[in-house]
């Protein structure tokens, strides 16, 4: 199993961003899979069995005022994630998951200006145990 979460978000006004900070943000958030992918996938087909779960943020299903590059390279991730689900999706024991990330519902501190609240805060346990609920790890 691989479970692959990067992001980098990097908030700024759409003219005001320079693109040495937009080429970091796609090497992290998007070209990194890639990589992951060159070096695990393999194994995995081989071997007849896997599960690729990508952790993405919620900036891949709507674009905020602020975070252009940070959604972009998130919607990427999801389209990446989607082709590759439809790839292998006839491979009965190699699993595709995609998960969307929350962070504003966790009790941490975030260095981020999102605002958006819809639920309550909630612990990271409670969204570890969460995602072990979605994931299968067996």
């Amino acid at each position: 199993m691989v479970i692959q979460c990067c992001g980098l978000s990097s908030p700024h006004a759409l003219l005001n961003r320079s693109l040495q900070k937009v080429k970091q943000t796609f090497e992290l958030s998007v070209l990194s899979h890639f990589w992951l992918l060159d070096e695990f996938l393999p194994p995995m087909l081989s071997s007849g069995r896997g599960h690729w779960v990508t952790l993405s943020s919620v900036a891949g299903l709507t674009g905020q005022p602020h975070h252009t590059s940070m959604a972009a390279s998130q919607f990427a991730v999801q389209g990446l994630s989607e082709a590759l689900a439809q790839q292998y999706w006839k491979k009965p024991n190699i699993h595709v998951t995609l998960v969307h990330i929350y962070p504003f519902l966790l009790s941490a501190d975030l260095k981020s200006n999102i605002r958006l609240r819809l639920l309550p805060r909630k612990s990271s346990q409670i969204i570890r145990d969460l995602l072990d609920t979605g994931v299968d790890f067996g």
